[in-house]
C-alpha cells in the first residue's frame, strides 16, 4: 500500500463524512417540521456532547419510539445511521428548535453563543 492509495482513501473517507453529515442535517430538518408530538423535539434537544447513532437511537426510545418500529426516523430501516449523519441530524433538528424557541446566535470573537431572544445566553449544546 502506497502513501499515494493512503491519501486518495482518506479523501474519499472524509468526503462521505462530508456528505452523510450534510444528508443527516436535512433529515434532521425534515423530520423536526414534520413532528407531531413536541416532546419528541424536546428530548432531542436535550442530547449533549458529541451526537453519535447510540446516542440519538437511545433518545428516539426516550421519546417513546418502539424500537421495533422507528417509522419517520434514521433508524426505520435496517440500515445503522453513520456517526456523522447521527451528528447532522441532530444539528438539523436543532436549527428548527431553535427557530421555534427563538433562538438566535451570537459569536463575538470565540464560541457561538445559543442567546434567546430577550434573555441570557443559552450554554451551548455541543
Amino acid at each position: 500500500m502506497t502513501s499515494e492509495n493512503i491519501a486518495r482513501l482518506r479523501n474519499l473517507k472524509a468526503k462521505h463524512e462530508q456528505q452523510e453529515h450534510a444528508d443527516g442535517l436535512e433529515a434532521g430538518r425534515m423530520w423536526a417540521n414534520k413532528v407531531e408530538d413536541w416532546r419528541d423535539l424536546l428530548v432531542m434537544s436535550k442530547l449533549h456532547g458529541p451526537i453519535d447513532s447510540a446516542a440519538l437511537k437511545a433518545a428516539f426510545v426516550e421519546a417513546h419510539y418502539d424500537e421495533a418500529d422507528f417509522r419517520g426516523t434514521p433508524f426505520s430501516c435496517d440500515y445503522e445511521p453513520s456517526d456523522e449523519f447521527a451528528a447532522g441530524f441532530h444539528e438539523g433538528l436543532m436549527e428548527v428548535f431553535d427557530a421555534v424557541n427563538n433562538v438566535r446566535f451570537i459569536e463575538d470573537g470565540g464560541p457561538v453563543v445559543r442567546v434567546k431572544a430577550s434573555s441570557r445566553p443559552i450554554p451551548p449544546t455541543a
